[in-house]
């Protein structure tokens, strides 16, 4: 440390949560059910296309799609 006065912070799986935001599991699971949370005519096929996407993933790592969250998928 340059400074003796500095206090660095290191941020951790967790940290995130704490603070309030969603893991990466409810985030998948909000857009995977996406019409329940922001219902639009267009709902079903944004739902079609993130399971499509979902389970595309999971054949390629060969898993079951509900292990596929969008966090593994970045």
């Amino acid at each position: 440390m340059k400074n003796k006065n500095e206090i660095s912070f290191l941020f951790g799986a967790g940290s995130s949560v704490e603070a309030g935001i969603y893991t990466s599991d409810k985030i998948t699971e909000i857009l995977v059910n996406y019409g329940q949370y922001c219902p639009s005519r267009y709902s079903p096929e944004i739902e079609n296309l993130l399971k499509y996407v979902q389970v595309k993933i999971a054949d390629y790592t060969q898993v079951r799609a509900s292990e596929i969250n969008f966090e593994y998928i970045l």
